[in-house]
């Protein structure tokens, strides 16, 4: 979501940005065509986080290999009581990828290192508004270039 004053080029800035992408969706809150979006928002405390989560999941069957099912995978712990979970598993030749998404720039990590060291995975990424990055095994990509995960 971008913010900012009237008439410095934000419209224009994210038009340039979405000529990168094959698909590419413009809401904007001010304009009356829009209202029923802007509602979305309005009505719910928060749905950045389920907005984020599809458009990650759909980035991410967008790029898998032409053979492969479009299918994704979740995991949730088992163990009674437990809130453990990652939003998307998805398989780079013969491994396991975890990967969390966070609609801002915080939240804990901690289901995506335990993912980790239960089922002794080399890496886990976390897909959020941050900048790329790395902390530990996890690597950190900005939601724009979730694409990237593959390519890797």
């Amino acid at each position: 979501m971008l913010r900012g004053a009237r008439q410095v080029g934000k419209s224009s800035s994210v038009r340039e940005l979405g000529k990168t992408f094959d698909f590419f969706l413009e809401i904007n809150f001010e304009n009356k065509e829009h209202q029923d979006a802007k509602k979305i928002f309005e009505q719910h405390s928060s749905p950045k986080g389920s907005i984020a989560e599809m458009f990650v999941g759909l980035e991410i069957v967008k790029n898998l290999p032409c053979n492969a099912p479009a299918q994704l995978f979740y995991w949730q712990r088992e163990q009674r009581g437990s809130q453990a979970e990652i939003d998307y598993l998805i398989e780079d030749g013969t491994k396991t990828i975890p990967i969390e998404v966070k609609a801002g720039t915080r939240g804990a990590m901690q289901s995506l290192h335990q993912f980790i060291a239960e089922k002794d995975v080399k890496k886990g990424v976390r897909v959020s508004l941050e900048n790329f990055g790395k902390i530990d095994d996890v690597e950190i990509y900005p939601i724009y270039a979730t694409s990237k995960i593959l390519q890797q």
